[in-house]
């Protein structure tokens, strides 16, 4: 997380300026509320099998303790329309080659 941080920072116009506040944030952030809140949970879901392992190795939480539980869609009734979607995509195409004029 940290790394992101620091990534993230450096990727702005003012990042080196931005750094040292960002740093300090995020360690208060993870040392105050999310290590503890993490080890006081009796269970934590997670999404992914990799956030799962992320929270083993970030925070110390026994996998024994994490319940995976995936993002799902039924796609019977969510699935995409290819006519639609292939008519919409002729629309914005030819509303990009067209110019703007603003009165």
């Amino acid at each position: 997380m940290l790394v992101s941080e620091v990534r993230q920072s450096l990727s702005h116009r003012t990042g080196y300026a931005r750094l040292p506040r960002r740093v300090l944030a995020s360690a208060y952030h993870y040392v105050r509320w999310e290590l503890p809140l993490m080890r006081a949970a009796d269970r934590i879901i997670a999404v992914s099998d990799e956030i799962a392992r992320s929270l083993g190795r970030w925070f110390g939480v026994a996998s024994k303790r994490i319940e995976v539980v995936y993002n799902g869609v039924d796609t019977g009734r969510f699935r995409p329309d290819t006519e639609r979607a292939a008519s919409i995509r002729r629309a914005l195409a030819s509303a990009r080659t067209r110019p703007w004029c603003y009165s």
